[in-house]
């Protein structure tokens, strides 16, 4: 009997492990192994660099960690599911499966290029902010001779213990995509791939070119869902991660050979 398939859920941008909190509970109680992983950049890692090369081996590192024979598949959420396209176009053996959500927006070229530099100018406002304010409470604290409050460096998100990453960790995320075509990837993807988009994603405005890339591809549209469809409707983004991995196990058994 085919081994069951096993499961590495990747983030997206400016997040955590910690967004997949109800699809590793659903995955598991349905008899899956599973495995949520904290990209370069992000949570405890946020002094390491990102880069597609950093980001692979991280993907590379948490499937070494699953059953061997398991049939994988790897999921990722915007920044994760562009990853999970690269990964799945570099790393074809045991790949049984993508599920690529939110990230039907092609990020090659100007767009992106655009958003970096925004996000850039950002980054560098903010560390001014920082500056101006830190001689102001030097100031004040020289003159009244009291404590006063330091200016946070982040912020935590909702549901996450760590705090989210500066500014200037998106500028390295969206230069390193500015240079990936996500169609290219999920043209060599060779294992089935299914598009996960929530029907209010702005992420949404290059579907068609996806599915005209590959035909075969399975679009889901999650009603009401925004860009983080994970965690806005994560009971159907369950549903659709659990059809997937029956869909998987199915196929497994099918192609195994007879004892």
């Amino acid at each position: 009997m085919p081994v069951r398939p096993a499961v590495v859920l990747v983030h997206g941008m400016r997040t955590s492990s910690a967004i997949w909190a109800e699809q590793l509970r659903a995955v598991r109680d349905a008899g899956y192994e599973a495995v949520a992983v904290d990209l370069p950049g992000h949570a405890d890692r946020q002094d390491e660099t990102f880069t597609h090369s950093s980001a692979v081996a991280t993907i590379d590192a948490a499937v070494a960690g699953l059953d061997p024979r398991a049939p994988l598949v790897v999921v990722g959420v915007s920044l994760g599911g562009y990853l999970a396209l690269e990964y799945g176009a570099r790393r074809p053996e045991r790949l049984a499966g993508v599920v690529a959500a939110a990230c039907t927006a092609e990020p090659l070229g100007k767009p992106v290029r655009l958003f970096r530099d925004v996000a850039r100018a950002v980054h560098a406002t903010h560390r001014s902010l920082r500056s101006s304010f830190g001689t102001v409470l030097q100031n004040a604290r020289q003159l009244t001779g009291r404590p006063v409050p330091t200016f946070p460096r982040s912020v935590v998100v909702s549901g996450e213990d760590h705090p989210r990453p500066s500014w200037h960790v998106v500028t390295e995320m969206l230069t390193v995509l500015s240079r990936t075509s996500a169609i290219g990837n999920l043209r060599q993807v060779a294992a089935p791939v299914w598009l996960v988009n929530g029907q209010r994603d702005h992420m949404r405005i290059d579907e068609r070119r996806y599915l005209a890339a590959r035909p075969d591809a399975r679009l889901v549209v999650v009603r009401g869902a925004g860009h983080d469809v994970n965690t806005d409707a994560p009971h159907a983004f369950n549903r659709t991660l659990l059809s997937v991995l029956h869909n998987v196990e199915a196929r497994a058994v099918r192609s195994a050979p007879a004892v």
